[in-house]
């Protein structure tokens, strides 16, 4: 009987984690192969996924025909939209994201950039690069802060909650409605954006990267905003305008932003995103695997699937390929 080979292409597991994973899938009938890197995605070498019934791990699109046997694949990132296009994935094959990762490290990433854009910390950062000392004013507090967050997944929500235990008061943005969570004031669908931005201090974006949120934050609504207001944004740079961003925070319009994902990645060096005023910027590494709690839980998110899926049984929650996450 053929052996029933699970490939782990998921950068982020290091030997500890390996020998997890290789016995709970032997214990499952399974033997698991492994390709560690420090890269979120190793690179996979030719002929690798041929005989992989299940991968662990994000595959480049264009590698998908090579995994001849591929029953079920297990992204190590929450979002999927690549996989959900037409024709890139067949749909006799699962498809399971991590959601459920990534919600404690990026909202605590996204609660050290309100505090940060709040207390002028770019300003005193420049001035220190420039060993200015020079008192930059007045700041912001979190305790009766107006707060949209756009987006309440697993990452929205956790920011959310988060906002709200530090004295928020949060407006949630979602798809669809549903029971109001006690830490939201106010919860509007998307379809009332405007309506949900008008009054907002800080606009907190963590919205999966699907054709219905590309440019949702447009030009329009970022004018619209009500002056001096902070912007996060975690979920995908299409998302908003950056031009336009660029164009609020340099002229003063709005009093900052938080940006870890951009249109393109890596930004390129003449963006002038890079020199906006009041903008902190990082690359992409809210998540990704630089939080251990983070890593920890995709892995559990994972075994608990391959123990699912070993016994034939549905799993908690797989990709809806028509909304895309």
């Amino acid at each position: 009987m053929a052996k029933r080979i699970i490939g782990v292409c998921y950068g982020a597991v290091k030997d500890d984690y390996q020998a997890l994973i290789k016995e709970r899938a032997e214990a499952l009938g399974f033997e698991a192969k492994f390709l560690a890197s420090d890269e979120f995605a190793s690179p996979i070498p030719e002929g690798w996924l041929e005989d992989c019934e299940v991968v662990f791990g994000n595959i480049p699109v264009s590698r998908l025909p090579e995994a001849k046997n591929l029953k079920w694949l297990q992204t190590s990132s929450a979002g999927v939209a690549q996989y959900c296009a037409p024709g890139a994935l067949p749909e006799s094959i699962m498809l399971t994201n991590a959601s459920g990762g990534y919600g404690v490290g990026i909202s605590e990433y996204m609660v050290a950039q309100m505090l940060a854009l709040l207390k002028r910390f770019p300003e005193y950062m420049e001035n220190q690069c420039n060993r200015v000392w020079r008192r930059q004013g007045m700041v912001g507090a979190v305790t009766g802060l107006k707060v949209t967050v756009v987006g309440l997944g697993d990452i929205g929500g956790a920011f959310a909650y988060r906002a709200h235990l530090l004295g928020a008061r949060v407006t949630g943005v979602k798809r669809t409605l549903s029971p109001k969570p006690d830490y939201i004031e106010r919860l509007f669908t998307t379809d009332q954006l405007d309506e949900a931005l008008k009054d907002a201090d800080l606009v907190a974006l963590a919205l999966p990267g699907i054709k219905d949120t590309a440019g949702l934050l447009n030009r329009e609504r970022i004018f619209a905003l009500k002056q001096g207001c902070y912007i996060i944004n975690v979920g995908r740079g299409d998302v908003l305008d950056e031009q336009a961003l660029v164009e609020a925070l340099n002229s003063g319009y709005l009093g900052g932003a938080g940006l870890d994902v951009f249109v393109k990645e890596p930004l390129p060096e003449d963006s002038p995103l890079w020199t906006a005023k009041n903008a902190i910027l990082t690359p992409h590494v809210s998540g990704g695997t630089t939080f251990a709690l983070t890593v920890q839980t995709i892995i559990e998110i994972f075994i608990e699937n391959l123990e699912a899926y070993a016994a034939d049984k549905p799993f908690k929650r797989t990709v809806n390929r028509e909304l895309g996450y």
